[in-house]
């Protein structure tokens, strides 16, 4: 490499994406900011005494951004927390620990940490550190990050990390008060639908850290990117004599550092991975709920039953809440990261192609809102034309009473028998009263489906609108069918390597 013929690897921090039955509703959280949640937690008695609930971050002074630590203040990323190390951890823990052990021999695992996020996903992140204060050296880069690649599989395979984690889950699950606890996207999904089990893990990212010689950092840029065929974004951060460079990636982002102090300087790279790890997992979810609602929907085509149309509507709209504050969360958690991590968060996303994926799932969700707008209306008119039909049934025959008692008042006399002359004119008198009423009603219907009725718009804008459109090229009407199909076909988008 020109300036040291080996590299050596000082640690490497496994992010496992875990899906998790933990469900927390942040609308209710956030009324009060987080008061009543700290509240619980802050007190001689927390709902778990293993978990940890997080505040919201502050400074004493009153900064937003601390240059010389490099952290942000505002909303936790996470709303619960569990540290776990080998020093006095026993039963399934302990086991834990030793296979982890074995998995990534020569290395040690050093400690477990699992963040729950609201939206039913959580981070699990295992940190094994070298037993030397060198390290194992190899001959480059690349037999380092082959030697990281192959532990990530063994992490899932053959240790108990998933019995850990699921049990941990499903005690926090129960612990959790009642008023904290969100309703699951997933109840009632059936067959292809149901995500999977908790504690199921998702995908592993790697994070290694390499210590490279003096000066040495180029070279074993040049030898990474030629081995992943691509160019990198990289960033690098001077603190103390400290060279440090992150190289964000899809399976594997990679820290390097010249003096050897880099292992906590990865905490940086390990947080950013691990928050988009799980928005990329929650965004996935979600994309996949708006395909299920829009299959779900169109059973809805051609019922009559307003009241189930009216419930799916219902269910379409808690939805599109879900998808609002999952985005708008998403936004504040960038946009209070310190200028170092939104650097590293910028150039990861770019990589796995997360406002793209987001992107997706907004826009197939404004599809299916749409639809299910349509559904709804159309429903409701054939409920309005019924009832019509029946007010004027009811018009017609209080007519004919009425008609009646005309006629017997004319005649100045009790309505006796029927007789052929008052047959005649009860029946004419009701035909014309049928017909001025089918009259009325036709034209009011008329007036119902005219577009300026229907919005509630201004013939004049409405006229104005129309002048427009006829000056536009003409397009295809978008039908029900179209718009079922964008709705309910996922976009093209290859999640195979996106992490």
């Amino acid at each position: 490499m020109g300036h040291d013929e080996s590299t050596g690897l000082a640690s490497v921090v496994f992010v496992a994406t875990v899906r998790t039955d933990v469900w927390l509703d942040m609308q209710a959280l956030l009324k009060d900011g987080l008061e009543s949640w700290e509240a619980s937690w802050s007190g001689s008695r927390p709902p778990h005494p293993a978990w940890a609930g997080a505040s919201a971050r502050r400074r004493d002074n009153g900064m937003v951004f601390d240059v010389d630590t490099f952290t942000g203040t505002g909303l936790p990323d996470a709303l619960l927390q569990l540290d776990a190390s080998p020093v006095g951890a026993t039963g399934v823990l302990a086991a834990l620990f030793h296979e982890l052990d074995d998995v990534v021999h020569p290395l040690s695992a050093r400690a477990i940490q699992v963040k729950v996020y609201d939206f039913g996903i959580a981070v699990a992140t295992v940190e094994a550190v070298a037993r030397q204060p060198v390290g194992p050296r190899t001959t480059s880069a690349a037999e380092s990050l082959e030697l990281t690649e192959s532990w990530s599989s063994g992490i899932v395979d053959r240790t108990s990390l998933r019995t850990w984690t699921r049990s941990a889950f499903r005690e926090l699950r129960d612990a959790l008060p009642r008023e904290f606890v969100g309703a699951s996207i997933w109840d009632g999904a059936r067959g292809f639908w149901r995500p999977g089990e908790t504690g199921d893990v998702l995908w592993v990212h790697r994070v290694p850290v390499l210590l490279v010689g003096k000066g040495g950092t180029r070279d074993v840029l040049r030898e990474i990117a030629a081995r992943s065929g691509a160019d990198l974004e990289t960033t690098s951060v001077d603190d103390r004599g400290d060279h440090v460079t992150f190289v964000p990636g899809l399976g594997t982002s990679v820290v390097l550092s010249e003096t050897g102090s880099a292992r906590d300087r990865s905490r940086h790279l390990v947080g950013v991975v691990g928050l988009q790890s799980a928005y990329w997992a929650g965004s996935r979810d979600l994309g996949l709920a708006v395909l299920r609602e829009a299959n779900g929907l169109a059973e809805f085509r051609r019922t009559k039953n307003v009241r189930a149309v009216r419930s799916e509507a219902y269910r379409i709209i808690d939805l599109h809440d879900r998808v609002t504050l999952f985005r708008a969360l998403m936004s504040e958690h960038v946009a209070q990261l310190p200028p170092a991590e939104l650097d590293l968060w910028e150039r990861t996303s770019r990589a796995w192609k997360l406002e793209e994926l987001v992107r997706q799932t907004e826009e197939r969700h404004s599809e299916l809102a749409g639809l299910g707008d349509r559904y709804l209306n159309r429903v409701q008119g054939d409920s309005s034309i019924r009832l019509n039909a029946v007010v004027l049934v009811l018009t017609i025959v209080n007519g004919i009473g009425v008609m009646a008692t005309v006629i017997q008042f004319s005649q100045g006399s009790r309505l006796a028998g029927p007789s052929f002359a008052r047959v005649v004119s009860i029946v004419v008198a009701s035909l014309m009263l049928s017909a001025i009423v089918l009259v009325m009603t036709t034209n009011r219907g008329r007036d119902a489906l005219r577009p300026e009725t229907r919005h509630g718009l201004a013939r004049r804008e409405w006229r104005e609108r129309a002048r427009g459109r006829a000056a536009r090229p003409a397009q295809a009407p978008t039908t029900d069918a179209t718009a079922a199909s964008r709705a309910t076909i996922p976009p093209s988008t290859d999640t195979s390597s996106a992490r």
